[in-house]
């Protein structure tokens, strides 16, 4: 798979070009509904403009979503693996995972695509379609088994 390399003027114009990238890659932007990414057996992946930060940008805790998210340059040259790795996977490799939301007061199910180091992070909507919420890579294998014991798998 190959990286993306946009280059800004500076960090915000770099950022303003990767959420273009997204946009137009993975968002029909006319009138802001998802493009229809599907698995290899078929399954919908949506994705909407609403998450393009988090295609890009990281958070310092997991955990609280107030905190200032940050430009992650490996997260943004990563933006165009999303589309191949979905593509490429089929309903049986999704991952997932019960979390408890302490700020909503409930037990929410967070699905995964594993890609050798690499992770998709989806939710469900209301439909039961499999929505985009975030992706990130892992650098070391030790990184990658940690996850992958964390996501229940041996």
């Amino acid at each position: 798979m190959e990286e993306l390399k946009l280059k800004g003027k500076n960090e915000l114009d770099t950022q303003k070009l990767y959420s273009e990238y997204y946009i137009k890659e993975y968002v029909n932007s006319n009138q802001n509904k998802s493009t229809e990414i599907r698995t290899s057996d078929g399954i919908l992946v949506k994705f909407y403009a609403t998450e393009n930060i988090h295609a890009f940008t990281r958070s310092k805790s997991f955990s609280n979503t107030k905190i200032e998210r940050t430009f992650d340059y490996d997260r943004a040259r990563k933006l165009s693996y999303i589309k191949q790795v979905i593509m490429e996977t089929c309903k049986e490799e999704i991952l997932k995972k019960d979390f408890f939301n302490k700020e909503k007061n409930f037990w929410e199910r967070h699905y995964f695509v594993p890609s050798k180091k690499y992770y998709i992070y989806l939710i469900k909507d209301k439909k039961g379609n499999f929505v985009f919420k975030s992706h990130y890579s892992l650098k070391t294998h030790k990184d990658f088994l940690k996850k992958w014991k964390f996501f229940g798998q041996k």
